[in-house]
């Protein structure tokens, strides 16, 4: 597993976003653009500049995220709308669906998904074809795929 930091840099307007992100893959080959919830480019014209990606766990990436947007709080350019704390709300956290198709915001580690209460609200959605050549594309341009396993659904 693999605990990165990333900046995002919008190539024309030089706006900038800061995050961590937790990855099965190399982070040079992960294709997750950030999940700004304020802030939405067009992709296609953000660079994804990897500031470190050697640390053990999600919580020292955290750590590293927290100091970076604190730096660069007070900068126009930057987009980070909050900054988040080692409670990171989301941490260790995901969304659930019920067999009704209900939402359910949780730990990751519920017992409702060993049980089959709950299954991942992403299980059984396919991507789209232009998501799936854009993923083949970026590992292609990387140099190809390394061996590893990667399941993207």
């Amino acid at each position: 597993m693999y605990h990165y930091v990333y900046r995002l840099e919008h190539i024309v307007t030089n706006q900038f976003y800061i995050g961590s992100r937790k990855s099965k893959i190399h982070p040079s080959l992960d294709p997750y653009l950030g999940s700004m919830a304020v802030w939405n480019p067009d992709k296609n014209k953000l660079k994804k500049i990897i500031i470190r990606d050697d640390f053990l766990n999600r919580e020292e990436a955290i750590e590293l995220e927290i100091l970076l947007i604190k730096e660069n709080i007070k900068d126009p350019l930057n987009e980070n709308y909050h900054i988040p704390d080692k409670g990171f709300p989301s941490y260790g956290m995901t969304i659930g669906k019920t067999s009704l198709g209900d939402l359910v915001f949780t730990d990751k580690d519920d017992i409702r998904f060993k049980t089959g209460e709950l299954v991942h609200f992403r299980k059984g959605v396919k991507p789209s074809d232009e998501t799936i050549n854009k993923i083949k594309k970026a590992i292609a341009d990387k140099g190809g795929y390394s061996g590893e396993k990667i399941l993207f659904w």
